[in-house]
């Protein structure tokens, strides 16, 4: 994903701004399964990680053009992230936590509750697996806080 996928996002200096807040995030049809282009939006608290992540590297003397990666390997040898390195990433995090699961835990609970969401048009919500906090487990059981 390049700056120029996120057009309400302004560099400028050191410092970098959002249009409008949730923000725009077109994906290309190169980026796509689907291959077809579609937009979502990046929410508030994801514009500030953003916007401090960009900043942290124009501190650093980075030139971030419209053809820049949003994101980049900690190690600059290649210009992108690679779905490895986020997957390795998210699973140290799960461990460190002292969680047993694998990433795909996550995509799976978020899939599951937002396709309820979806049908029964209602919110999220904030949601607790009950057993996984007692056990540090596998969600198995979700309740609605």
């Amino acid at each position: 994903m390049h700056a120029c996928d996120l057009p309400e996002v302004k560099v400028r200096g050191h410092t970098a701004d959002f249009e409008q807040i949730p923000t725009v995030v077109i994906v290309r049809k190169e980026l796509s399964k689907a291959g077809h282009q579609y937009f979502t939006f990046l929410s508030a608290e994801g514009c500030e990680y953003l916007r401090d992540y960009l900043e942290e590297r124009l501190r650093e003397g980075e030139a971030i053009t419209q053809d820049s990666a949003v994101v980049t390997p900690k190690r600059r040898m290649k210009p992108f992230i690679r779905a490895r390195n986020v997957g390795n990433a998210i699973r140290g995090a799960i461990r460190s936590a002292g969680f047993p699961w694998r990433p795909y835990v996550l995509r799976s609970y978020f899939d599951t509750h937002a396709r309820a969401s979806q049908s029964s048009r209602r919110p999220l919500g904030r949601r607790v697996c009950c057993r996984t906090v007692a056990s540090r487990q596998r969600p198995t059981r979700w309740l609605r806080n």
